[in-house]
């Protein structure tokens, strides 16, 4: 059991860092874990993140009000399959 300094302490540690969706994923005991603000960082990276072993966490932060479209809800397997397929040229 902790004491109360030490929980204290812990919940200031928390309050006073960043914590990502991709972090949380990472100590959820994803193998990988990354996070993407910019289309082109995104890009780039691609190819890379689709010849990993999974299980994979990949968040991707969006602004582009001006063309947001309706919100999507539901699965996205059909979407990864196409987009995995555009990028390996299959």
């Amino acid at each position: 059991m902790i004491s109360a300094i030490e929980a204290v302490k812990a919940i200031n540690d928390v309050r006073n860092s960043e914590v990502t969706v991709a972090a949380m994923a990472s100590d959820a005991g994803y193998k990988g874990a990354y996070s993407f603000e910019d289309l082109e960082t995104l890009v780039s990276e691609l190819p890379y993140l689709m010849k990993q072993n999974g299980p994979m966490f990949v968040s991707i932060k969006v602004i582009h009000t001006e063309h947001a479209g309706e919100p999507f809800i539901g699965s996205t397997k059909n979407a990864m399959g196409k987009l995995s397929k555009s990028i390996s040229g299959d």
